[in-house]
């Protein structure tokens, strides 16, 4: 009896979260005689989007990064959204990523900073082997260590390759020291990098190192690590975290205990998840 009337009061609980976030035109699959689970199976065959808004969105998240040109000390977000793009695209099968388009698209885009590049992805984009689309791993390591080398000063690269954070830097992968050996600097580089760019004395690097600071500063309450909000923990949400990414199997248990033993947590994990699905909806 103990177990039943928990289990009851969290259905109960389940109910009311659910008619309290779900939109009033989705009510109408609500009806009161069906048990929780039926609603869950309804509302995900009204508002799950069909393959295609998926591959579309793909594609249009694909050519919004080709239209932002990388530039200055933007290089290193830059590539780590053409990262995120591209694996979206591959999931979805997106038709940019066919007969080596990918690779021609990205030697435009990069044009500017570089010809040699450019020539060198033109090239490769005939080749049937080093044109696949499983191949954007690689290059955009080496991409990154080109324009890293060609600026003269290290970037601050993303660790385990795609992630989407944000132009304006509001989210910092580096926080994630589990994720893997695909860091591309190592910790004491990461430390001088301030200094170095505090050294060139304009007035751009030196607002990027403030808003480093101020992302830095923050704290999930989850892992209880820095650099990140709740939003962007990969220890919580999978669906964010990078293929090919490994993270400590401890720490993930630690975050997922931590949110369960806390109602709050649990309460903004649900809504974020929930505005996360009606965003792909949208």
């Amino acid at each position: 009896m103990k177990y039943y009337t928990i289990q009851s009061n969290q259905l109960k609980e389940a109910r009311i979260f659910i008619t309290t976030t779900v939109s009033e035109m989705k009510h109408i699959h609500l009806t009161r005689s069906d048990s929780v689970r039926e609603w869950l199976v309804k509302l995900k065959r009204n508002t799950e989007p069909t393959n295609g808004q998926l591959i579309q969105k793909a594609v249009d998240e694909y050519n919004a990064v080709l239209r932002t040109k990388p530039t200055g000390t933007r290089v290193g977000n830059w590539i780590k959204q053409w990262e995120y793009a591209m694996t979206k695209g591959e999931r979805y099968g997106i038709p940019q990523l066919m007969n080596g388009q990918w690779l021609r698209d990205l030697a435009t885009a990069i044009r500017p900073l570089s010809d040699v590049l450019y020539n060198k992805y033109v090239d490769q984009a005939d080749d049937p082997e080093k044109s696949m689309a499983s191949e954007y791993i690689e290059v955009g390591k080496k991409l990154r260590q080109a324009l890293d080398h060609s600026k003269g000063a290290p970037l601050r690269t993303a660790r385990g390759g795609a992630f989407a954070a944000d132009f304006a830097g509001t989210e910092s992968i580096d926080s994630y020291p589990d994720a893997g050996n695909n860091s591309l600097q190592s910790r004491k580089d990461r430390d001088k990098t301030p200094h170095s760019r505090k050294r060139a004395g304009t007035q751009s690097i030196e607002e990027e190192t403030s808003s480093s600071k101020r992302s830095s500063a923050l704290q999930c309450p989850a892992c209880g690590m820095r650099g990140h909000a709740l939003p962007g923990c990969w220890y919580i949400f999978e669906d964010q975290r990078p293929e090919g990414v490994s993270l400590s199997a401890s720490r993930v248990k630690r975050a997922m205990k931590k949110v369960k033993e806390s109602k709050e947590l649990t309460e903004q994990v649900q809504r974020l998840r929930l505005e996360a699905e009606r965003g792909d909806t949208a």
